[in-house]
């Protein structure tokens, strides 16, 4: 489903939010990860998913269809999609809370970022997946299902 189709027919961002976290578990149990609900709205997180091997992972699902200009000297005159890696009001960082697992959805490129929290740096990130061989810092958690095997997730016995 397009993005200006989810627009036109969900109007209000709470329920937009509502349908990615729908797409995301839909991702999640292709891959043989089985994510969990909670029955109230908490704070800082969306979801819960347990992997074939039996770890939970805290999961914050967002996402983004606008790009903004970046202004850094090094990335002048490229576009990038920025995200905010807070919670709580923007009060909280996710690195600093108990969700493990940032999932980014980018409508426009169809893609998703699955990024360790303990790896976010600053309150917001900037995100290129527009751009072919892009090297920016979060690229390699393009589509990196495999985070939620990493050793900080699902610890070795």
């Amino acid at each position: 489903m397009a993005d200006n189709e989810i627009k036109k027919g969900v109007k209000y961002n709470k329920n937009r939010g509502c349908l990615y976290e729908q797409l995301f578990m839909y991702e999640a149990l292709k891959r043989d990860l089985i994510p969990h609900k909670p029955i109230l709205d908490p704070t800082c997180h969306d979801l819960v998913i347990v992997t074939p091997e039996g770890c939970p992972a805290i999961v914050q699902v967002k996402s983004i269809t606008a790009r903004s200009y970046d202004n850094r000297k090094e990335k002048k005159g490229s576009f990038k999609y920025a995200i905010k890696t807070t919670c709580n009001t923007d009060k909280t960082m996710l690195k600093d809370s108990y969700v493990d697992i940032l999932a980014v959805f980018c409508t426009r490129e169809d893609i998703w970022y699955v990024i360790p929290c303990h790896k976010l740096k600053g309150r917001t990130i900037g995100l290129y997946p527009h751009i072919e061989g892009s090297t920016g810092g979060y690229e390699v958690f393009k589509n990196r299902w495999e985070s939620f095997s990493d050793d900080q997730v699902c610890p070795p016995n």
